[in-house]
């Protein structure tokens, strides 16, 4: 799906007084780093922008879940910041999350077979239903640690989308 909407964090400065700017000066930085999480592919931003696109099946074309499970290449020690895999196939081209055990990670790139830009321990939704709340979301805060050769990697950011098409069939 070719994404031709403008982006909030793309237009923040022309839309942010001089007063705020000039007394909080991060406030701008912050904001776009926020919107930037909320619109990245598959983000809550991007499914609410995109939902009528989402709704059709025959545009899907491009959602591609991975066809082989996804696993480590290389031991991933505590400061990594680059997560080599056998395959990156079917995860967001930047801010994606990923979850190695139990630790959640999100990184801004990626190559064929590996994550780039790692930030470990990363907080985030990891589950989406639990056995007796079917609308309860999982919040998990994660600390870092260190992961062996073979160890399977799970896409987060598809976690959303996954549940949608569960609920709208």
């Amino acid at each position: 799906m070719a994404d031709k909407k403008v982006k909030i964090s793309n237009i923040l400065g022309s839309q942010i007084p001089d007063f705020i700017q000039g007394e909080s000066p991060l406030f701008k930085e912050f904001l776009e780093q926020y919107y930037a999480s909320e619109e990245h592919e598959y983000g809550t931003t991007y499914l609410a922008d995109n939902l009528d696109d989402l709704k059709d099946i025959s545009k899907l074309s491009g959602v591609i879940y991975a066809a082989v499970p996804v696993v480590l290449t290389s031991e991933v020690l505590h400061l990594d910041e680059v997560i080599n895999v056998n395959t990156t196939e079917g995860f967001p081209e930047t801010y994606g999350l990923i979850k190695i055990e139990d630790e959640i990670i999100t990184y801004t790139g990626k190559t064929a077979t590996s994550f780039t830009g790692c930030v470990r321990g990363f907080s985030g939704i990891s589950k989406i239903e639990s056995s007796n709340n079917p609308e309860f979301l999982t919040f998990s805060t994660t600390d870092l640690d260190d992961h062996a050769a073979g160890t399977a990697v799970q896409n987060l950011s598809l976690q959303f989308l996954g549940q949608f098409y569960k609920k709208f069939k």
